[in-house]
């Protein structure tokens, strides 16, 4: 997960103006969520602003705040 983490993140450090699509930033909240970074997950989920994904921003939300501290995503 660390290594797509840090893809995503190459691509936002680009600077270039191009702007991950929504289902990339579902991933890369993913990618955080699974390595125990379930605030900034959140942050980012909020951020999707994309009604085609709500669904599914809604069941990681509620996944991610559903974990204790120290649980991991897929546990």
């Amino acid at each position: 997960m660390a290594e797509a983490l840090a893809a995503f993140e190459r691509l936002e450090a680009r600077g270039d103006g191009w702007l991950l699509p929504p289902e990339a930033r579902l991933d890369r909240a993913l990618c955080l969520a699974g390595m125990g970074r379930r605030d900034a997950a959140r942050r980012l989920l909020l951020r999707i602003g994309d009604s085609r994904f709500e669904d599914a921003v809604d069941r990681l939300l509620e996944s991610v705040a559903a974990r204790g501290p120290g649980a991991r995503a897929g546990r």
